[in-house]
């Protein structure tokens, strides 16, 4: 599968998405047939929760691979990031922000394509313009569970604009899902959007939850810890749809590896996956 804007110069744009997702028919991305409702508001206020003119779409993404186990996502060109200017999180009160596309989903399992599952840090470079070339200077930019791209680092008085900030987002390359070098014990949710300017504890559209852990069980009979070790993720999105705003949450889970705990007298991949198989089951619906 591969995703993203004609690579021979031309001008002429071919369909890259399909609406719909009636049969896993669709070709490359799946366009759901209730889009995401990107005027919904905070509740209580009338701020929007979402970049409308920073959406990151087929002409900024390039995509590749068939399942979200071998899938390599790569940002370029330039993009316009929006200020949200959420009061007391900068000393300037700016937060610039840009939002991958949340209509852009899996046709098979409906989840979206490049959001990551854990939160990723990279580097871009500032521009004045859509069209310029010369980098004027760099920002760290955080890529987070719900699509949402941030930057992190203050931006310099030499900024373009109070309203627009523009990024060069070449060479910014991930996979969405990527194995943990050493899985936490604890199950701690992650969440995001924590915006400091809602006072409120209400779901918001454009939030989302990660947790990537192997937890642990009990013998019910020798209250034990049993031996078996469980890797999982899980991650939650949540958005209003439609005209509406609603919540809905699309969830997320996989099991990313099965083994045996340290100082059990075998550490083999077979025996492990035989003997724990039940168990981690059981554990990923619980998650």
């Amino acid at each position: 599968m591969l995703i993203g804007p004609p690579l021979n110069g031309s001008t002429t744009e071919k369909p890259l998405i399909k609406k719909g997702c009636a049969n896993n028919l669709c070709s490359y991305a799946c366009k759901p047939s209730i889009r995401v409702n990107t005027n919904a508001t905070v509740t209580g206020t009338k701020k929007l929760l979402f970049p409308q003119a920073s959406i990151i779409g087929p002409r900024n993404l390039v995509i590749t691979g068939r399942s979200i186990a071998d899938r390599t996502c790569a940002l370029r060109g330039v993009v316009k990031f929006t200020n949200l200017r959420e009061q007391g999180t900068k000393k300037n009160g700016d937060t610039w922000i840009a939002q991958i596309d949340p209509d852009l989903r899996d046709p098979v399992v409906r989840t979206p394509l490049c959001f990551p599952m854990a939160t990723i840090i990279f580097h871009a470079g500032v521009v004045i313009n859509q069209e310029a070339k010369e980098i004027e200077s760099l920002v760290a930019i955080q890529i987070e569970p719900h699509g949402r791209i941030r930057v992190i680092t203050e931006i310099g008085k030499n900024s373009n604009s109070s309203a627009t900030l523009y990024l060069r987002l070449d060479g910014i390359t991930y996979h969405p899902l990527m194995k943990y070098v050493v899985t936490p014990n604890k199950c701690v949710p992650y969440c995001f959007d924590e915006s400091k300017h809602v006072q409120t504890t209400s779901m918001q559209s454009g939030t989302g939850c990660s947790k990537y852990c192997t937890p642990s069980e009990l013998n019910p009979v020798t209250r034990k810890k049993l031996n078996c070790r469980c890797d999982m993720i899980k991650r939650l999105e949540c958005w209003a749809r439609g005209n509406k705003n609603s919540i809905r949450c699309g969830q997320f889970k996989k099991l990313m590896g099965i083994r045996m705990a340290a100082g059990t007298n075998t550490s083999n991949s077979s025996y492990a996956n035989a003997k724990c198989a039940l168990t981690c089951a059981r554990q990923l619906a619980n998650l």
